[in-house]
């Protein structure tokens, strides 16, 4: 993934998951849970740091079944058809 303010490669240096004790990195879990728990229980929230700029973010992943479930009750529809059950590997 590269940096939202430079666009040079960013570097992961702190990945937990929804089953992440709350001992370890609190704040970061804690913010992933307020951002998605209220949707989906499967997530991995990620800190990065920019190669270029130094800047640090935070991602997470989510499947993209529960995104699109989770627009569904905010009125939100997506455009695209997502096949989610393909048989295709990424590489």
């Amino acid at each position: 993934m590269n940096c939202f303010h430079c666009g040079k490669p960013t570097k992961v240096f702190n990945s937990r998951n929804a089953d992440s004790p709350d001992s370890v990195a609190p704040r970061l879990i804690r913010r992933a849970r307020e951002a998605v728990s209220w949707q989906t229980s499967e997530w991995v929230v990620r800190q990065r740091k920019c190669v270029g700029c130094s800047r640090e973010t935070e991602t997470i992943e989510l499947p993209i079944d529960d995104l699109i479930e989770g627009w569904k009750p905010l009125g939100i529809e997506s455009e695209v058809e997502f096949d989610t059950h393909s048989d295709d590997s990424i590489e």
